[in-house]
């Protein structure tokens, strides 16, 4: 995990900005993150338009990004991770 930035101020709330690097890192974050905490990120998804008979052949992809902000208020681990982490 890289921290890309922070700010800390003694008895105020800070923020940290990491990249994760490997699913290791989540583990990390899991036990950093409690509840009442507020988390955001950036991702993006592809997004397939199809034809109206829902043929395959007419779809048309585009990329949108997207801004999460999240309250947290359970965390939990599972240990077994998707095979794409990182892609």
């Amino acid at each position: 995990m890289r921290i890309l930035h922070r700010v800390t101020t003694p008895g105020e709330p800070g923020e940290c900005k990491v990249m994760c690097d490997e699913p290791e890192d989540l583990w990390h974050l899991y036990n950093l993150i409690q509840p009442g905490d507020r988390v955001k990120t950036k991702t993006y998804r592809k997004v397939i338009s199809e034809g109206s008979t829902g043929s395959t052949k007419s779809k048309k992809v585009r990329c949108c990004w997207l801004a999460l902000r999240l309250s947290v208020w359970l965390s939990v681990f599972q240990h077994k991770c998707p095979q794409s982490f990182g892609r």
